[in-house]
């Protein structure tokens, strides 16, 4: 049953940081439909966002009363109908309230699933298991993504794979309620935990508790800071004149690839959507590859840490 609650949490984990991270391969293609601004297009991400965000705190404590599984099921057909309806969505009002219930939906996943695989493992394999729990939603980041890069090259509309994935989120729900049944319940549950230290929300060593926090806030934030509006290529460095190298780039304005992106689909020679859509395969691999190689780092490195 351990391994079916982490393989059942890994799936739900991949399936919401898949639906999270599309919208970086959506928005530009949402700007390019409906003529929406880059305002406009800071305002449903920051919707989105927000809602995740907003969210997950208030579902850590409604599971406490309605039990994990109803709670995780629910944000996951949340989810799946927000983004069937942003596949029949007519303009920026109904494309904001798509993702700002996508969010929403969305933030019960990371709180609940993750406390039904530590319930799964309570000490051996814990670590383990919240690894390969990890590694999941990375795997979705890179497929959802890398699957509308696809089927842009292969002329087919962006609704198609938008209203699938919402489809395949509902399915998800329905497997949640069904193949977690028998593991979770409402109410308190019992931890084998000692109570030296702990606090209400079960908080036993608040400095590397704060250290955590801040931690993910520099992650999030930093990667929200890059995703700047700014869309000029710098020069490049190395050229074909003597010295052929160039330090002109360091004082240039700068890009980053998903602007760049949003550039180029934004623009009506179909050579430039091309571009885009092969820019955004090179995103995520570049992705897999980076979160693949600090896992084997992680895992070659982690036995020499004593706890």
């Amino acid at each position: 049953m351990s391994k079916r609650t982490l393989a059942i949490c890994s799936a739900v984990h991949t399936l919401h940081d898949g639906l999270s991270d599309v919208t970086y391969v959506l928005l530009p293609l949402l700007a390019n439909a409906f003529g929406l601004s880059l305002a406009q297009v800071g305002l449903i991400r920051g919707a989105h966002r927000a809602a995740m965000a907003a969210f997950q705190i208030p579902a850590g404590i409604v599971a406490e009363r309605l039990g994990e599984r109803e709670l995780l099921a629910f944000g996951t057909l949340l989810a799946g109908a927000a983004f069937t309806a942003l596949g029949y969505a007519q303009g920026f009002w109904a494309i904001l309230a798509a993702l700002f219930l996508a969010g929403a939906g969305s933030a019960v996943q990371h709180p609940l699933a993750s406390t039904l695989v530590s319930r799964a493992y309570p000490v051996q394999g814990r670590r383990a298991a919240l690894g390969t729990y990890n590694f999941a939603g990375d795997v979705g980041k890179f497929a959802f993504g890398g699957l509308v890069s696809l089927l842009l090259l292969a002329g087919i509309s962006w609704q198609a794979p938008v209203i699938g994935f919402g489809v395949v989120a509902v399915v998800t729900a329905i497997a949640v309620l069904s193949l977690l049944a028998a593991r979770t319940h409402a109410g308190p549950t019992a931890h084998p935990v000692s109570a030296r230290g702990a606090t209400d929300w079960g908080i036993r060593d608040r400095p590397r508790f704060l250290a955590l926090c801040l931690i993910e806030v520099l992650d999030s934030s930093t990667r929200s800071a890059f995703l700047t509006f700014i869309a000029f290529l710098p020069h490049a460095p190395v050229t074909t004149e003597a010295p052929y190298v160039s330090f002109q780039w360091l004082m240039d304005p700068f890009t980053v690839m998903p602007i760049q992106m949003f550039n180029w689909v934004s623009r009506p020679q179909e050579a430039f959507h091309l571009n885009a859509a092969a820019a955004g395969l090179v995103l995520l691999v570049m992705t897999l590859i980076m979160n693949g190689l600090a896992i084997y780092i992680r895992f070659r490195f982690r036995k020499r840490i004593k706890w």
